[in-house]
């Protein structure tokens, strides 16, 4: 009689295999035992069928698992489990609506975008980082489950995007299992990369993850290309002063589609003049030629001069002007800043593009005027030495950016100087921000200078980076806008005095004393019979405050007289803040 050597089954004779296990019966063995091998055999049919009784018990877990894992499948349209490897970290589910983390769930609206902080590699897991009512959660999951949760990554940030009112518009996206991501807008990109090597992990967690770069499309190329692994791979090329810069992002097989998309669209974006800057085209105007104007109103009369006549003139123009170039700076505005780096990197530029259409209606009236000593950037700078309000959230910005820099640095000066290559870091704002005039702020992107500023950004953790974005009210930033921008009409007017013109313009001296006297009105031993009198001198200093308009209608009525003097003077609507 012959018994299997796997499992202590009783063979038939002449028998291949086991019928039992399924092992090969060798050849030439003999088909009895000694006593001693049936002494060893019963004690492997024994230790086999305590192996088979484990498995069975381990299988039913399995099984049980498996069936409460399909149960809660059943009742989602998406469910996406990871464990990572050595139980190093806790299981966590990814579903249609949020994020089952442990025990606990997170509606998506509750989380902070989900960011890679520790690409996977063959020997560890991977890392990612969101926040949930102010507690961090650690996303630890397994270098085979690396391609599943790029997938999952960008449509769980899509749907905290949208669930928190942020909403991104890019055109197309592109997240690499290895943690870089590409966005890609209308006509410019954002990088997310993640600094290589071990003594990065620590830098890359505390600050959440890269906030990214922009890059704009005239400085980047792009191309796919195979890896050693015989997967594809999407090339970035970033063009800057230091020359190019390439970064490798491995692709799943599903993202081909996309990049081949994302590379055809921004090589056709290049060709074409479309990703230029909108800019608002003024007709071009003739220079102003003031004239006496004169309105009655109760029996009186109010006497304009052509020097104040010139000024208003130029004043509604520019109002009109100045309102349709805030208003394009500000669709501009919204398409692009996303963050706090898209603001630093784009605001300036949008401020001073259309800016830029106001000072060169200014100059075609100076060199109409004969006034050719002023150059753009001369005018430019003056103007912008003088009123800058739309500047001084910028320069606020990047102060705060710098006080959290020093503030970051000495939290983790102890941990960092542990680690080559960590400890330091910021862009020295406190010198170099500090010592530029909020009036000609945005010349450091003008001329180059932003990545310092958004790489400063990238030391930075993402809850200190929205905590600082949120700072930026964009309907406040834009009425500051606006008013900058209308205010280069007192830039050319004093221009214009100053190379012999002669144009009222206003003073310190006029708009306090006609408030002066305004206040004196409301004095009960003011004499009526002299009211309207000096009413009208108050128009002829200085009339430019709603207040004296608001009086004039409910001192002396609104009738065609005080109507038209308002309208001239540009109060149609009190209820517009660009009007009043």
């Amino acid at each position: 009689m012959a018994f299997c050597t796997q499992c202590g089954s009783k063979l038939n004779d002449g028998a291949a295999f086991c019928g039992k296990c399924g092992a090969k019966v060798c050849s030439g063995a003999p088909q009895s035992q000694s006593t001693n091998s049936g002494f060893f055999n019963k004690l492997n049919s024994t230790v086999q069928k305590a192996v088979n009784g484990s498995q069975q018990i381990v299988s039913d877990l399995l099984g049980s698992q498996s069936a409460n894992s399909n149960s809660n499948n059943t009742s989602h349209t998406m469910y996406e489990v990871f464990t990572p490897a050595l139980g190093l970290g806790k299981k966590f589910i990814f579903t249609e609506n949020s994020l089952i983390y442990g025990s606990e769930e997170y509606h998506y609206s509750e989380l902070t975008q989900i960011n890679i902080v520790n690409p996977p590699r063959p020997i560890s897991n991977g890392g990612a980082q969101t926040r949930a009512n102010g507690k961090y959660l650690n996303l630890i999951f397994e270098y085979s489950q690396k391609e599943r949760f790029a997938n999952v990554l960008t449509y769980a940030n899509e749907q905290i995007a949208s669930a928190n009112g942020n909403t991104k518009n890019y055109k197309y996206i592109l997240q690499s299992p290895n943690g870089t991501k590409l966005e890609v807008y209308e006509d410019y990109a954002i990088l997310y990369y993640l600094k290589s090597g071990y003594s990065s992990i620590l830098s890359n967690s505390m600050k959440g993850g890269s906030s990214g770069s922009i890059i704009y499309f005239p400085n980047l190329t792009l191309q796919l290309t195979s890896t050693a692994e015989n997967t594809s791979a999407l090339q970035v090329g970033i063009l800057s002063n230091n020359g190019t810069s390439a970064i490798s992002m491995p692709l799943n097989p599903q993202d081909i589609d996309t990049a081949k998309a994302a590379i055809s669209y921004i090589e056709e974006m290049k060709s074409s003049e479309q990703h230029e800057s909108q800019e608002t085209a003024p007709d071009n105007w003739e220079p102003v030629v003031g004239s006496i104007r004169k309105f009655p109103i109760c029996g009186k009369e109010l006497e304009i001069s052509e020097s104040m006549d010139t000024f208003n003139s130029y004043r509604l123009k520019f109002r009109e002007l100045a309102s349709a170039c805030a208003d394009n700076a500000r669709k501009e505005y919204d398409r692009k800043v996303q963050n706090l780096s898209t603001f630093l990197g784009f605001y300036p530029k949008i401020y001073q593009s259309y800016l830029s259409v106001l000072i060169k209606q200014s100059m075609n009236i100076l060199i109409s005027e004969g006034v050719w000593t002023v150059t753009e950037d001369s005018f430019e700078q003056q103007h912008l030495a003088d009123f800058h309000l739309g500047m001084n959230d910028y320069t606020t910005t990047l102060e705060s950016i710098e006080l959290t820099l020093q503030a970051n640095r000495r939290r983790i000066s102890n941990i960092t100087s542990l680690i080559p290559n960590l400890s330091g870091g910021g862009f020295g704002l406190k010198g170099a921000a500090k010592g530029i005039a909020a009036a000609t702020a945005f010349n450091i992107v003008r001329d180059g200078a932003e990545a310092g500023l958004i790489n400063s950004v990238s030391n930075i953790n993402q809850a200190q980076q929205a905590e600082l974005y949120g700072r930026i009210k964009p309907d406040n930033l834009f009425d500051c806008v606006f008013t900058d921008y209308w205010r280069v009409f007192l830039s050319l007017v004093c221009l214009l005095n100053k190379n012999g013109k002669t144009i009222w313009y206003p003073t310190n001296t006029t708009t306090q004393q006609a408030s002066n006297i305004f206040q004196n009105m409301s004095n009960p031993n003011f004499p009526q019979d002299k009211l309207l009198d000096v009413f009208l001198d108050i128009l002829k200093t200085n009339p430019y405050k709603a207040e004296y308009h608001k009086f004039m209608i409910s001192r002396f009525g609104e009738n065609e007289e005080t109507t038209a003097i308002k309208n001239y003077f540009g109060y149609t609507d009190f209820d517009n803040p660009r009007i009043t």
